[in-house]
């Protein structure tokens, strides 16, 4: 990169230089992300509408997980070997080190044409592409030997799916996890950077989202969100929500055989017996038996019984006192009925 008047080198200029950063598309519309993982929260819903107060309490809003997503980026070099700042020369041409120009961003400036497409999810193509990266860095549970993705994600649903404010109701909705969006925007202005280190525009790249990422120097216009925003917001940028099925649905096999799925998947083991003590105050091996013919996963596995179910998944030794402790409960509520 040369400077347009004096035609020197800049990269690799041994001392500060200032860039003007943007994180627009070629459309000129926003795209500068925060993604948030919020685990075991509770929605408090009156009549169709998130009470924003008792959701976000300040315990949740202490145990959030956050990362940044810049899928736009780019920047003009302000040379340093002119020191006139009006000089037109002295900054370059605009330099594009990352670009997503999809459909996604094009909302305009209609902040509810911007809500109703993520609602309605015409930006699904752009959500399959991406969520699991943002996903990745949120997550506390990797799966062991690798990532299994839509493993660990289990049966989730966009928030927009949980709560249908066609038929408004007043409920509580637990979640183990829901990961929600925010667009609230990034500062934009100069940073300065040693260019020392700096050949090219891959590093420039590197140099430039060490800083977004790591320093509190670019902060966000708002943070953390949600706390004084507006249910449509949070209703319209709710991306993956999993529920805790079984709180919902007390009686429902299939509801718990998704939450043991999910437990398991995610390492969250202690949990587990809990979860089927609930289970055998409704239910017992028949009614586990009996669903296993229609849950997606079990048929997906295989499983045809819910004693093969135990045996292949709780394969660990502590997995193995869990499971037996397990079909115990489940032994034991069977012949609570009989008698």
């Amino acid at each position: 990169m040369k400077c347009k008047k004096t035609k020197k080198e800049i990269f690799g200029f041994d001392g500060e230089v200032d860039i003007e950063l943007s994180f627009d598309n070629s459309n000129e519309s926003k795209t500068a992300c925060q993604f948030y993982k919020f685990t075991d929260i509770t929605f408090f819903v009156e009549e169709g509408i998130i009470n924003i107060e008792k959701t976000f309490t300040d315990e949740v809003m202490d145990t959030y997980l956050d990362c940044e997503f810049f899928p736009n980026l780019s920047v003009r070099i302000l040379s340093p070997y002119v020191t006139d700042l009006l000089d037109e020369d002295k900054k370059s041409e605009k330099i594009i080190l990352k670009e997503d120009n999809s459909d996604f961003w094009d909302y305009g400036s209609d902040q509810e044409y911007w809500a109703g497409r993520t609602s309605n999810k015409e930006n699904a193509d752009w959500y399959d592409k991406n969520l699991e990266p943002i996903y990745k860095s949120l997550s506390v549970y990797p799966i062991a030997g690798g990532w299994d993705f839509l493993v660990s994600m289990g049966h989730s649903d966009s928030l927009s799916e949980v709560i249908d404010v066609d038929y408004p109701e007043t409920t509580e909705i637990p979640f183990y996890e829901i990961i929600l969006k925010a667009t609230s925007g990034k500062y934009r202005g100069y940073m300065s950077l040693n260019f020392k280190d700096i050949k090219d525009n891959s590093n420039l790249l590197k140099a430039i989202e060490s800083r977004l990422y790591e320093n509190q120097e670019y902060e966000w216009s708002e943070y953390p969100p949600f706390r004084n925003t507006s249910f449509l917001n949070i209703y319209n940028n709710g991306i993956q929500a999993i529920e805790k099925s079984s709180a919902l649905y007390p009686d429902d096999a299939d509801a718990y055989l998704n939450d043991m799925f999910y437990l398991l998947n995610n390492k969250r083991t202690d949990e587990l017996v809990e979860l089927f003590i609930k289970a055998s105050s409704e239910l017992s091996i028949s009614d586990f038996d009996e669903n296993m013919k229609w849950n997606d996963i079990c048929v997906e596995k295989g499983y045809t019984n819910f004693k093969e179910l135990i045996e292949k998944e709780f394969n660990t030794e502590e997995l193995k006192i869990i499971g037996e402790k397990i079909m115990k409960l489940l032994v034991k509520n069977a012949e609570a009925e009989e008698n």
